[in-house]
């Protein structure tokens, strides 16, 4: 069973401010997923192998011509330059 102490950890890294009813819910749905795994760690199964395999997705084409929906979506966007969508900077110059 995973601890009250646990739960705060857990919200404190992930920047979680949770009240006190979801921490008793949280700790509840962890207790149960754990208790999953270790039903799951003790089950033994024989190995199995595909008789067949099948692709499920599509062919890879192009569905339409290219370029074809590039205004659109650079009128959806918030700001754009230069034909591009402008975004805040990810990578800082060093």
């Amino acid at each position: 069973m995973i601890s009250s102490k646990d739960i705060k950890k857990l919200s404190a890294y992930t920047r979680l401010n949770l009240s006190s009813e979801e921490e008793k819910a949280l700790r509840g749905d962890l207790d149960m997923i754990l208790e999953y795994v270790k039903k799951l760690k003790g089950a033994r199964g024989e190995e199995a192998y595909a008789e067949e395999f099948v692709n499920v997705l599509r062919e890879d084409n192009e569905p339409h011509e290219q370029g074809a929906y590039r205004e659109v979506l650079l009128d959806a966007a918030p700001e754009t330059r230069e034909g591009f969508v402008k975004v805040k900077e990810v990578f800082e110059d060093k």
